[in-house]
């Protein structure tokens, strides 16, 4: 199954919030995985962090949507617009964290130097790690990459804040 985004986002100095998206794919052996958020306030610092359970508690000017215990990843910075992105590698996470047929929620926080509270979230996404992608459909002339392993959900700006679509990187044959 493809990553779903739950809980909410709350506004920030610069628009409707920031969201989380992503791109690759939720195998565990492909580790493809890269964590995106947009909307988030341009330039200021950042952390995803993930956990197995679920929260909705108010916090700072926004609501963490992951429930303790959480792990935290690098500190990364937002670009110019406000997105921001990380690409975990799950397959050297300690052993009793991210492994095959586990799901976990994973969430951006974010500074906001001009409210009150000094940060935000974003809404959060829940994963769901698989073994690896679909294997190659067999035809005539090679193997086709099923655009199912491919699938990836993004973010397209639109006059009413962020909304998701899905897009699919057309099939390639391998001869």
């Amino acid at each position: 199954d493809n990553p779903t985004n739950s809980c909410s986002t709350m506004p920030n100095s610069v628009g409707w919030g920031a969201s989380m998206g992503y791109s690759g794919t939720a195998s565990y052996t492909a580790n493809d995985l890269a964590l995106e958020c947009y909307g988030a306030v341009p330039n200021q610092f950042g952390i995803f962090f993930y956990g197995q359970s679920t929260a909705n508690a108010p916090f700072g000017d926004g609501v963490r949507c992951v429930g303790a215990p959480v792990s935290r990843l690098p500190v990364v910075q937002a670009a110019a617009f406000g997105s921001a992105s990380y690409q975990p590698a799950f397959t050297s996470a300690p052993p009793d964290q991210v492994t095959v047929d586990s799901t976990w929620k994973f969430q951006f926080w974010y500074r906001t130097p001009s409210s009150p509270s000094t940060f935000n979230l974003s809404d959060a996404i829940s994963v769901t790690f698989c073994q690896r992608p679909e294997p190659p459909a067999r035809t005539s002339s090679g193997f086709t990459e099923p655009s199912a392993a491919w699938s990836l959900k993004m973010r397209v700006a639109s006059s009413s804040g962020y909304s998701n679509e899905t897009a699919r990187k057309p099939p390639q044959t391998f001869r």
